[in-house]
């Protein structure tokens, strides 16, 4: 008993000394650089770096910094009739390399909006915003609605709405898609004629068509391949219908058609 009383004092001034050295920060080993605390765990950081890519990471950011763009029209669908008045509002949000892939169009009358309409496009934001346009596509006297689709080297193509006044909202189907499919669309009011040109150093053509039940139905169309080195003189290659099939003809060294390719007078 006496043994161990006299080994206390002992044993407190070691438990002092351990606790003292607890407080005193742990010096690195000479040579060796001091260890990065392990940051906490995060289920956000974790689920970023499993699921999502740095190129995804990229659009994101991408996204958040564009801007949305619009351009308003106010026509009458119907000219001279008050109550078929429409704003029509086109917008767009510029992609990479500012390239829209879908635009949105809001169309509204006087008591408010009436319909949303979602177009596929692959062309640049200025270019679509500036191709709004109301115009008469199918001649039954209401305007409808086309927008460019794409832009390619001297061909352009469109998506097209037409309105359907029993609906009162403007309507995809056939004849818009047919239309969709030609270049350079164009309607001639005077003649009633959808009209597709195209005119490049090797090929020019001409195409005329008119509406019929709801239908593109092919008036003519005039295809002039060139001939290398000679001049306005190439192959001409006509298709016209003819009954219910389409007769086409292939004139060799002829000149090129009369005012082609604005059109093909033969």
């Amino acid at each position: 008993m006496a043994r161990t009383l006299a080994l206390l004092p002992l044993l407190a001034g070691v438990l002092v000394s351990g606790l003292a050295r607890a407080d005193v920060p742990r010096r690195t080993p000479p040579g060796r650089p001091p260890r990065p605390p392990q940051a906490a765990w995060s289920p956000v950081v974790t689920r970023i770096q499993r699921g999502i890519s740095a190129v995804t990471m990229r659009e994101l950011a991408l996204d958040a910094q564009r801007e949305r763009h619009e351009r308003v029209v106010a026509a009458e669908l119907s000219p001279g009739s008050t109550s078929s008045g429409r704003t029509v509002v086109l917008s767009t949000t510029a992609g990479v390399a500012g390239m829209v892939g879908v635009a949105h169009v809001d169309v509204a009358d006087a008591a408010g909006p009436v319909q949303t309409v979602r177009l596929e496009v692959d062309a640049p934001e200025e270019a679509v915003l500036a191709s709004l346009e109301l115009v008469d596509l199918d001649f039954d006297g209401w305007l409808d609605l086309r927008v460019v689709r794409r832009i390619q080297p001297r061909r352009t193509t469109y998506a097209v709405r037409l309105f359907d006044p029993k609906k009162g909202r403007f309507v995809d189907g056939d004849l818009p898609r047919a239309l969709g499919t030609l270049p350079n669309l164009e309607a001639r009011r005077g003649t009633r004629r959808i009209v597709s040109t195209v005119s490049t150093p090797q090929e020019t053509s001409f195409a005329s068509y008119r509406v019929e039940a709801g239908a593109l139905v092919l008036e003519r169309q005039c295809v002039f391949h060139a001939s290398f080195g000679v001049g306005p003189v190439g192959t001409l290659v006509v298709r016209e219908p003819e009954g219910e099939r389409v007769r086409e003809r292939r004139v060799l060294d002829a000149p090129m058609p009369p005012g082609f390719p604005a059109a093909c007078d033969l």
